[in-house]
């Protein structure tokens, strides 16, 4: 008996209504629906971010030209040098806006390559230990869990290695992932391309430590920034139907 006319019958000696089942084809036709939404929606969105990237650096170019101003009119004695500190703030605040909304960009490719991922993949399950490699991706399944935690370990290492900050765009949940439906609270993303000396080497550390990843190269359509590993098991949507 399989899992779903089971779960039927019990249902229906636990309460005695029948349990409206429904056959495999009909739920891959939902999943299959449900992805194609989500896709949308995340392109909706990193179209609606783009757009917003434009006014950010306008803001940026603004603030600038504005401290130049004040610094020229401090020199000159005209106003006060707390004049020149205001200025100085409104810049800084108007370039931490664009690098939010720069980062917010490249979560959302990163999502668009996610998404499209599961095609290409097929749902094909790895034994642990094994990787597949496509024209865009890299999957590694790994034979030991990953938690956030590990994170600092990995840090080290890419320190240590590469002289910077392990450039995570995206660590665990993210307001993004929570609107546009994503499952990403165990996961890291890096914006490194796999294809670099620094993607080679954190797969590689990934690899030797026994962590699932999977590596995108950015080139799908819709999706040429989104270059990344995740590191984790593939993130699934929040809600499935």
């Amino acid at each position: 008996m399989s899992y779903l006319v089971a779960a039927g019958v019990l249902l229906l000696l636990t309460t005695g209504e029948a349990f409206p089942q429904t056959s495999l084809p009909e739920l891959r036709s939902q999943v299959n629906a449900s992805r194609a939404q989500q896709l949308r929606a995340t392109r909706d969105y990193k179209a609606a971010v783009e757009r917003l990237l434009a006014v950010r650096e306008q803001e940026v170019q603004r603030a600038s030209e504005q401290l130049a101003r004040t610094r020229d009119l401090v020199d000159r004695g005209i106003v006060a040098r707390n004049d020149l500190e205001k200025s100085e703030r409104a810049l800084a605040d108007a370039r931490a806006r664009l690098d939010q909304t720069w980062n917010e960009a490249i979560v959302a490719a990163g999502l668009i390559a996610k998404v499209l991922a599961y095609d290409e993949l097929g749902g094909a399950r790895l034994a642990p230990g094994h990787e597949v490699a496509t024209t865009n991706l890299i999957r590694y399944q790994g034979q030991k869990p990953w938690a956030l935690s590990l994170t600092r370990t990995l840090e080290d290492f890419f320190k240590r290695s590469f002289g910077r900050a392990l450039p995570i765009s995206a660590f665990g949940q993210t307001s993004i992932h929570d609107k546009l439906g994503f499952d990403h609270k165990n996961a890291i993303d890096l914006a490194v391309h796999p294809d670099s000396s620094e993607g080679r080497a954190v797969m590689e550390w990934l690899r030797r430590s026994g962590i699932s990843f999977i590596a995108f190269r950015g080139a799908q359509t819709g999706a040429a920034t989104g270059a990344h590993i995740h590191v984790s098991e593939p993130s699934q949507r929040l809600a499935t139907p």
